[in-house]
Parts: structure tokens; C-alpha cells; sequence
């Protein structure tokens, strides 16, 4: 039985992307994929939300970038929620705190 750990909400002025768990087992195809269906959508604002999420690969951090040129190049707007301090740490030694508005 697999748990769908990637939950995607749509709220009134944005459209949420939960990551549940730690993103260590999330499937960086099936995130791929949850994020394409986004980006087909054309949200003004997608909100991922980190929460839950305590640590990350590479190959989701990788989907992520993706998904935020693409959305760059339809004038949508991403911020990352809900960042625990350790993964924060994270995003700004790999300066990817530049490419995403992190709240």
C-alpha cells in the first residue's frame, strides 16, 4: 500500500502543495508530475509547504528548481511555508534562498 505523500490544495488565491513526511521518500516523479498538474492550472500563486518535511534529496530538491523556471516563465509566483530551521539552513547554504521566497 502506498501513502500519497504529496497533498495539493486549492485555495482562493493560491494553490498549496503539502509535502508530507520526510521528503527522503518522497518520489521525486510522482512530485514531477503533482507539480506539472499545478503548472497546467495556472495558479497566481503556489505555496509549497514544508512542514512536515525535515529533510530532502537532491533529486527533490532538483524537481523543485524545475518546477520553479517553469513557473517563472508563466508569471507565477512560488514561496515555500512552513520551513523547520535546519532545512532553512539548508536552502540558504546551497543559496537556493534566492531562487525561492521563502516565508
Amino acid at each position: 500500500m502506498t501513502i500519497e505523500q504529496i497533498d495539493i490544495l486549492e485555495t482562493g488565491h493560491s494553490t498549496v502543495v503539502k509535502l508530507r513526511r520526510t521528503a527522503v521518500t518522497i518520489n521525486p516523479e510522482s512530485l514531477r508530475n503533482s507539480l506539472n498538474t499545478v503548472l497546467e492550472k495556472k495558479p497566481a500563486l503556489v505555496e509549497i509547504d514544508l512542514q512536515e518535511v525535515d529533510m530532502i534529496t537532491s533529486l527533490v530538491i532538483s524537481k523543485l528548481l524545475s518546477f520553479r523556471n517553469k513557473a517563472a516563465e508563466q508569471n507565477i509566483c512560488i514561496h515555500i511555508l512552513n520551513m523547520r530551521p535546519q532545512l532553512r539552513e539548508i536552502f540558504r547554504k546551497l543559496m537556493l534562498d534566492q531562487f525561492f521566497e521563502i516565508k
